[in-house]
Protein backbone atom coordinates (compact mmCIF):
# COMPACT_ATOMS: atom_id res chain seq x y z
CA UNK A 1 0.00 0.00 0.00
CA UNK A 2 1.45 3.73 -1.49
CA UNK A 3 0.28 6.09 1.06
CA UNK A 4 1.43 10.03 -0.22
CA UNK A 5 0.98 12.85 2.98
CA UNK A 6 0.79 16.34 2.86
CA UNK A 7 1.08 18.91 5.14
CA UNK A 8 1.16 22.82 5.07
CA UNK A 9 4.09 24.55 6.05
CA UNK A 10 3.54 28.24 7.91
CA UNK A 11 4.78 29.37 11.57
CA UNK A 12 8.60 28.00 11.34
CA UNK A 13 7.04 24.10 10.65
CA UNK A 14 7.90 23.64 14.54
CA UNK A 15 4.29 23.15 15.54
CA UNK A 16 2.66 20.17 17.12
CA UNK A 17 1.31 18.18 14.54
CA UNK A 18 4.51 18.53 12.45
CA UNK A 19 5.45 16.34 15.28
CA UNK A 20 3.27 13.92 15.23
CA UNK A 21 3.16 13.75 11.44
CA UNK A 22 7.23 13.02 11.98
CA UNK A 23 6.33 10.16 14.43
CA UNK A 24 3.40 8.40 12.51
CA UNK A 25 5.19 8.26 9.35
CA UNK A 26 8.48 6.77 10.88
CA UNK A 27 6.39 4.01 12.45
CA UNK A 28 4.37 3.44 9.62
CA UNK A 29 7.61 2.93 7.43
CA UNK A 30 8.69 0.47 9.35
CA UNK A 31 5.41 -1.79 7.73
CA UNK A 32 4.50 -2.68 4.07
CA UNK A 33 3.17 0.71 3.23
CA UNK A 34 5.00 2.81 1.11
CA UNK A 35 5.33 6.43 2.65
CA UNK A 36 6.44 9.27 0.98
CA UNK A 37 5.65 13.13 2.49
CA UNK A 38 5.31 16.22 0.47
CA UNK A 39 5.70 19.75 2.16
CA UNK A 40 3.55 22.74 1.02
CA UNK A 41 3.81 26.16 1.49
CA UNK A 42 6.16 29.06 1.12
CA UNK A 43 8.73 27.57 3.63
CA UNK A 44 9.99 24.45 4.69
CA UNK A 45 10.00 22.54 8.18
CA UNK A 46 13.44 21.56 9.62
CA UNK A 47 11.47 18.89 11.34
CA UNK A 48 9.87 17.02 8.40
CA UNK A 49 12.77 17.59 6.16
CA UNK A 50 14.87 15.14 8.44
CA UNK A 51 12.38 12.68 7.87
CA UNK A 52 13.25 9.67 5.82
CA UNK A 53 10.09 9.71 4.07
CA UNK A 54 10.31 13.43 2.83
CA UNK A 55 10.21 13.53 -1.20
CA UNK A 56 9.78 16.84 -1.95
CA UNK A 57 8.75 20.71 -0.77
CA UNK A 58 6.26 22.41 -3.09
CA UNK A 59 6.71 26.25 -2.81
CA UNK A 60 3.13 27.71 -3.00
CA UNK A 61 2.77 31.14 -3.29
CA UNK A 62 0.91 34.06 -5.42
CA UNK A 63 4.05 33.96 -8.02
CA UNK A 64 4.05 30.41 -8.94
CA UNK A 65 0.46 29.95 -8.43
CA UNK A 66 -0.09 28.10 -12.17
CA UNK A 67 3.42 26.09 -11.73
CA UNK A 68 2.60 24.95 -8.30
CA UNK A 69 -0.79 23.12 -9.57
CA UNK A 70 1.42 21.56 -12.35
CA UNK A 71 4.19 20.09 -9.80
CA UNK A 72 1.70 18.85 -7.26
CA UNK A 73 -0.57 16.84 -10.48
CA UNK A 74 2.88 15.53 -11.53
CA UNK A 75 4.30 14.48 -7.98
CA UNK A 76 1.02 12.50 -7.18
CA UNK A 77 0.47 11.33 -10.83
CA UNK A 78 4.65 9.89 -10.85
CA UNK A 79 3.91 8.23 -7.30
CA UNK A 80 0.61 7.08 -7.91
CA UNK A 81 -0.90 6.05 -4.31
CA UNK A 82 -3.24 4.22 -3.41
CA UNK A 83 -4.14 6.59 0.00
CA UNK A 84 -3.72 10.69 -0.40
CA UNK A 85 -3.34 11.30 3.32
CA UNK A 86 -3.76 15.32 4.62
CA UNK A 87 -2.47 16.70 7.62
CA UNK A 88 -4.27 19.66 7.96
CA UNK A 89 -7.32 21.81 6.10
CA UNK A 90 -4.73 24.20 4.09
CA UNK A 91 -3.05 20.85 2.35
CA UNK A 92 -6.27 19.61 1.45
CA UNK A 93 -7.79 22.46 0.26
CA UNK A 94 -5.14 23.00 -2.20
CA UNK A 95 -4.93 19.75 -3.27
CA UNK A 96 -8.65 19.21 -3.41
CA UNK A 97 -9.34 20.45 -6.98
CA UNK A 98 -7.06 17.52 -8.44
CA UNK A 99 -8.28 14.41 -6.15
CA UNK A 100 -10.97 14.17 -8.67
CA UNK A 101 -8.63 12.74 -11.12
CA UNK A 102 -6.77 10.37 -9.35
CA UNK A 103 -7.95 7.28 -8.07
CA UNK A 104 -6.74 7.40 -4.57
CA UNK A 105 -8.51 7.41 -1.24
CA UNK A 106 -8.80 10.45 1.08
CA UNK A 107 -7.97 10.67 4.32
CA UNK A 108 -8.04 13.87 6.57
CA UNK A 109 -6.38 14.20 9.76
CA UNK A 110 -7.27 16.51 12.60
CA UNK A 111 -4.37 17.33 15.05
CA UNK A 112 -6.50 18.24 18.02
CA UNK A 113 -7.78 21.67 18.77
CA UNK A 114 -11.36 23.31 18.95
CA UNK A 115 -14.03 22.00 17.01
CA UNK A 116 -14.17 23.15 13.38
CA UNK A 117 -16.28 26.33 11.65
CA UNK A 118 -18.13 26.13 8.87
CA UNK A 119 -15.91 26.02 6.00
CA UNK A 120 -13.95 22.78 7.60
CA UNK A 121 -13.65 20.36 4.81
CA UNK A 122 -16.20 17.50 4.06
CA UNK A 123 -13.70 14.33 3.48
CA UNK A 124 -14.84 10.61 2.70
CA UNK A 125 -12.41 9.64 5.69
CA UNK A 126 -11.24 11.34 9.13
CA UNK A 127 -8.85 10.60 11.09
CA UNK A 128 -9.13 12.22 14.91
CA UNK A 129 -6.47 12.43 18.36
CA UNK A 130 -9.72 13.53 20.50
CA UNK A 131 -12.87 12.44 21.81
CA UNK A 132 -14.27 15.85 21.96
CA UNK A 133 -13.78 16.91 17.92
CA UNK A 134 -15.38 13.25 17.30
CA UNK A 135 -18.26 13.99 19.68
CA UNK A 136 -18.77 17.22 17.74
CA UNK A 137 -18.42 15.50 14.21
CA UNK A 138 -20.42 12.78 14.13
CA UNK A 139 -23.01 15.63 15.55
CA UNK A 140 -23.38 17.16 11.95
CA UNK A 141 -25.21 15.27 9.47
CA UNK A 142 -23.24 16.85 6.73
CA UNK A 143 -20.37 14.32 7.97
CA UNK A 144 -22.63 10.95 8.11
CA UNK A 145 -20.66 9.60 5.48
CA UNK A 146 -17.96 10.16 6.73
CA UNK A 147 -15.54 7.39 7.96
CA UNK A 148 -14.46 8.96 11.22
CA UNK A 149 -12.09 7.30 13.67
CA UNK A 150 -10.20 8.64 16.86
CA UNK A 151 -6.80 7.63 16.84
CA UNK A 152 -4.55 9.14 19.77
CA UNK A 153 -1.09 7.61 19.67
CA UNK A 154 1.00 10.05 18.21
CA UNK A 155 4.50 10.32 20.14
CA UNK A 156 7.58 8.36 20.42
CA UNK A 157 9.56 7.90 23.72
CA UNK A 158 11.62 10.82 24.04
CA UNK A 159 15.06 11.12 23.36
CA UNK A 160 16.64 14.13 26.17
CA UNK A 161 20.02 15.64 25.74
CA UNK A 162 21.56 17.78 28.47
CA UNK A 163 22.60 20.89 27.29
CA UNK A 164 25.94 22.02 28.96
CA UNK A 165 24.53 25.80 28.86
CA UNK A 166 22.00 25.18 31.18
CA UNK A 167 22.12 22.90 34.38
CA UNK A 168 19.40 21.65 36.57
CA UNK A 169 19.34 22.76 40.29
CA UNK A 170 18.61 19.96 42.68
CA UNK A 171 17.94 22.71 44.82
CA UNK A 172 14.43 23.60 43.22
CA UNK A 173 11.50 21.37 42.29
CA UNK A 174 11.24 22.89 38.55
CA UNK A 175 8.55 23.25 36.01
CA UNK A 176 8.60 23.14 32.49
CA UNK A 177 6.60 25.23 30.16
CA UNK A 178 7.77 24.09 25.83
CA UNK A 179 5.43 26.49 23.91
CA UNK A 180 5.57 29.02 21.27
CA UNK A 181 5.90 32.28 23.10
CA UNK A 182 3.26 34.29 21.89
CA UNK A 183 -0.32 35.35 21.94
CA UNK A 184 -1.96 31.79 21.60
CA UNK A 185 -0.45 30.21 24.54
CA UNK A 186 0.27 33.40 26.88
CA UNK A 187 -2.90 32.41 29.31
CA UNK A 188 -0.88 28.93 29.69
CA UNK A 189 2.63 30.65 30.33
CA UNK A 190 0.60 33.31 33.04
CA UNK A 191 -0.80 30.03 34.60
CA UNK A 192 2.78 29.06 35.24
CA UNK A 193 3.46 32.20 36.46
CA UNK A 194 1.02 31.75 38.89
CA UNK A 195 1.64 28.91 40.23
CA UNK A 196 5.45 29.62 41.03
CA UNK A 197 3.68 32.83 42.71
CA UNK A 198 0.78 30.44 44.35
CA UNK A 199 3.76 28.08 46.00
CA UNK A 200 6.18 31.34 46.72
CA UNK A 201 3.51 32.69 49.02
CA UNK A 202 2.50 29.41 50.93
CA UNK A 203 5.76 27.32 51.19
CA UNK A 204 9.26 27.81 52.73
CA UNK A 205 10.60 24.98 49.34
CA UNK A 206 12.12 26.76 46.62
CA UNK A 207 10.98 26.01 42.74
CA UNK A 208 10.99 27.08 39.45
CA UNK A 209 9.76 27.68 35.88
CA UNK A 210 11.23 27.38 32.59
CA UNK A 211 9.46 28.34 29.65
CA UNK A 212 11.15 27.07 26.41
CA UNK A 213 10.18 28.02 22.70
CA UNK A 214 10.29 30.39 20.45
CA UNK A 215 9.37 34.05 20.65
CA UNK A 216 6.25 34.95 17.64
CA UNK A 217 5.12 38.32 19.62
CA UNK A 218 7.52 40.79 21.02
CA UNK A 219 4.73 42.46 22.76
CA UNK A 220 3.42 39.31 24.54
CA UNK A 221 7.25 38.39 25.40
CA UNK A 222 7.24 41.59 27.37
CA UNK A 223 4.55 41.32 29.37
CA UNK A 224 5.21 37.81 30.34
CA UNK A 225 8.67 38.92 31.49
CA UNK A 226 7.13 41.69 33.53
CA UNK A 227 4.83 39.39 35.15
CA UNK A 228 7.88 37.07 35.93
CA UNK A 229 9.53 39.76 37.67
CA UNK A 230 11.12 38.75 41.04
CA UNK A 231 10.70 34.87 40.77
CA UNK A 232 12.29 32.01 39.49
CA UNK A 233 11.25 31.99 35.90
CA UNK A 234 13.54 31.42 32.93
CA UNK A 235 13.07 32.04 29.14
CA UNK A 236 15.10 30.13 27.17
CA UNK A 237 14.23 31.39 23.44
CA UNK A 238 17.44 30.32 21.54
CA UNK A 239 16.03 29.17 18.17
CA UNK A 240 18.42 26.43 17.89
CA UNK A 241 16.86 25.22 21.50
CA UNK A 242 13.21 25.69 20.55
CA UNK A 243 13.46 23.57 17.22
CA UNK A 244 13.37 20.41 19.81
CA UNK A 245 12.25 21.93 22.80
CA UNK A 246 11.68 18.70 24.25
CA UNK A 247 15.00 17.37 24.57
CA UNK A 248 15.06 19.97 27.41
CA UNK A 249 13.06 17.98 29.32
CA UNK A 250 16.24 16.62 31.64
CA UNK A 251 14.87 20.07 33.46
CA UNK A 252 12.08 19.15 34.37
CA UNK A 253 10.27 17.75 37.78
CA UNK A 254 7.12 18.19 36.32
CA UNK A 255 5.63 19.60 33.14
CA UNK A 256 3.06 22.11 32.76
CA UNK A 257 1.64 20.87 28.93
CA UNK A 258 -1.31 20.95 26.38
CA UNK A 259 -1.45 18.78 23.59
CA UNK A 260 1.88 17.31 22.37
CA UNK A 261 4.14 18.46 25.12
CA UNK A 262 1.43 17.23 27.62
CA UNK A 263 1.89 13.47 25.91
CA UNK A 264 5.71 13.95 25.07
CA UNK A 265 6.17 14.57 29.62
CA UNK A 266 4.08 11.71 29.84
CA UNK A 267 6.24 9.48 27.77
CA UNK A 268 8.87 10.52 29.98
CA UNK A 269 6.58 9.04 32.95
CA UNK A 270 6.86 13.02 34.15
CA UNK A 271 3.97 14.76 36.62
CA UNK A 272 1.81 16.54 34.19
CA UNK A 273 0.17 19.71 34.90
CA UNK A 274 -2.44 20.90 32.67
CA UNK A 275 -3.42 25.21 32.50
CA UNK A 276 -7.08 25.53 33.83
CA UNK A 277 -9.62 28.07 32.62
CA UNK A 278 -11.46 27.95 35.87
CA UNK A 279 -8.19 28.66 38.47
CA UNK A 280 -5.11 30.83 37.78
CA UNK A 281 -2.66 28.20 37.95
CA UNK A 282 -2.26 24.50 36.08
CA UNK A 283 -3.97 21.41 38.11
CA UNK A 284 -2.25 17.98 38.38
CA UNK A 285 -3.41 15.51 35.87
CA UNK A 286 -4.33 12.77 38.37
CA UNK A 287 -7.12 10.10 37.78
CA UNK A 288 -9.94 12.23 39.30
CA UNK A 289 -9.81 14.23 36.38
CA UNK A 290 -8.17 11.93 33.06
CA UNK A 291 -11.28 11.96 31.42
CA UNK A 292 -12.12 15.57 31.06
CA UNK A 293 -8.47 16.47 30.09
CA UNK A 294 -7.97 13.23 27.81
CA UNK A 295 -11.15 14.47 25.98
CA UNK A 296 -10.48 17.73 25.45
CA UNK A 297 -6.50 16.86 24.05
CA UNK A 298 -4.88 18.49 27.53
CA UNK A 299 -5.88 21.78 27.20
CA UNK A 300 -7.42 24.31 28.96
CA UNK A 301 -11.14 23.76 27.43
CA UNK A 302 -11.38 20.76 30.18
CA UNK A 303 -14.66 21.62 32.10
CA UNK A 304 -14.79 20.25 35.38
CA UNK A 305 -17.35 20.94 38.25
CA UNK A 306 -16.64 23.36 40.97
CA UNK A 307 -12.35 22.98 41.56
CA UNK A 308 -11.14 24.10 44.85
CA UNK A 309 -8.59 26.59 44.75
CA UNK A 310 -6.82 25.44 47.97
CA UNK A 311 -7.31 21.41 47.17
CA UNK A 312 -5.66 21.68 43.73
CA UNK A 313 -2.30 23.64 45.65
CA UNK A 314 -2.13 21.37 48.25
CA UNK A 315 -1.69 18.33 45.38
CA UNK A 316 0.46 20.09 43.96
CA UNK A 317 2.02 20.93 47.22
CA UNK A 318 2.40 17.25 47.82
CA UNK A 319 3.78 16.55 44.72
CA UNK A 320 6.99 18.63 45.50
CA UNK A 321 7.56 17.18 48.66
CA UNK A 322 6.45 13.83 49.08
CA UNK A 323 8.38 11.34 47.41
CA UNK A 324 6.30 8.48 47.52
CA UNK A 325 3.18 10.82 46.21
CA UNK A 326 5.64 11.85 43.31
CA UNK A 327 6.61 8.33 42.55
CA UNK A 328 3.33 7.16 42.59
CA UNK A 329 2.59 10.24 39.78
CA UNK A 330 5.70 9.03 37.61
CA UNK A 331 4.11 5.59 37.18
CA UNK A 332 1.06 6.76 36.37
CA UNK A 333 1.62 9.30 33.99
CA UNK A 334 3.90 6.63 31.87
CA UNK A 335 0.90 4.00 32.48
CA UNK A 336 -1.31 6.42 30.50
CA UNK A 337 1.04 7.34 28.02
CA UNK A 338 1.31 3.80 27.25
CA UNK A 339 -2.23 2.63 26.75
CA UNK A 340 -2.92 5.63 25.05
CA UNK A 341 -0.46 7.47 22.99
CA UNK A 342 2.44 5.55 22.12
CA UNK A 343 2.62 5.82 18.50
CA UNK A 344 4.04 1.94 18.33
CA UNK A 345 0.22 0.91 18.51
CA UNK A 346 -0.84 2.83 15.61
CA UNK A 347 0.23 0.70 13.06
CA UNK A 348 -2.53 -2.05 12.74
CA UNK A 349 -5.26 0.95 13.39
CA UNK A 350 -3.74 3.13 10.57
CA UNK A 351 -3.83 0.15 8.01
CA UNK A 352 -6.82 -1.47 8.77
CA UNK A 353 -8.51 2.08 8.62
CA UNK A 354 -7.00 2.68 5.09
CA UNK A 355 -7.89 -0.65 3.87
CA UNK A 356 -11.90 0.00 4.91
CA UNK A 357 -11.67 3.80 3.88
CA UNK A 358 -14.42 5.28 1.46
CA UNK A 359 -14.30 6.45 -1.47
CA UNK A 360 -14.90 10.04 -2.41
CA UNK A 361 -18.41 10.31 -2.74
CA UNK A 362 -19.34 14.06 -2.07
CA UNK A 363 -22.85 15.26 -1.91
CA UNK A 364 -23.82 18.66 -3.71
CA UNK A 365 -23.18 20.79 -0.07
CA UNK A 366 -20.02 18.95 -0.04
CA UNK A 367 -18.80 20.04 -3.03
CA UNK A 368 -20.25 23.68 -2.07
CA UNK A 369 -17.79 23.94 1.53
CA UNK A 370 -14.66 22.20 -0.35
CA UNK A 371 -14.79 24.80 -2.77
CA UNK A 372 -15.08 27.94 -0.76
CA UNK A 373 -12.29 26.28 1.46
CA UNK A 374 -10.29 26.36 -1.43
CA UNK A 375 -10.67 29.61 -2.44
CA UNK A 376 -10.44 31.02 1.17
CA UNK A 377 -6.82 28.83 1.90
CA UNK A 378 -5.74 30.37 -1.65
CA UNK A 379 -7.09 34.04 -1.13
CA UNK A 380 -5.40 33.93 1.96
CA UNK A 381 -2.20 32.96 0.51
CA UNK A 382 -2.54 35.51 -2.25
CA UNK A 383 -2.79 38.39 1.22
CA UNK A 384 0.62 36.93 2.44
CA UNK A 385 -1.82 35.80 5.59
CA UNK A 386 0.30 33.05 6.44
CA UNK A 387 3.19 33.44 7.58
Amino acid sequence: MKVLFFIFVSEGGRGGHYHSLNHITRTLGTTDCKIDILTIGNQTSEIIAENPHFRKHLYFNRDNFINFFKQLYLEIQNNKPDILHFFDTQSYSLCFPLTFFFDSKVVLTKCGGANSPKLYPIVPNLILFTEENRKWFVSKNQYKNTRIEVIPNRVNVLKIEKNEDYQKDPEYFSFVRICRIGKEYCNSILNGINLVKELNQSSDFKTKLYVIGKVTDDEIYSILLEAAKGYDIEFITDNRIALEASRMLYLADAVIGTGRSALEALSLGLPLLVPSGQINFPILFDENNRIEIMQKNFTERAEFGKLSHLDELKKIELLITDNKYYSTMLNYSKAIFNEFYDVHGIKSNYINFYKNANFTKLTFEGLLVNIKSTLSTIVTMFKNKYK
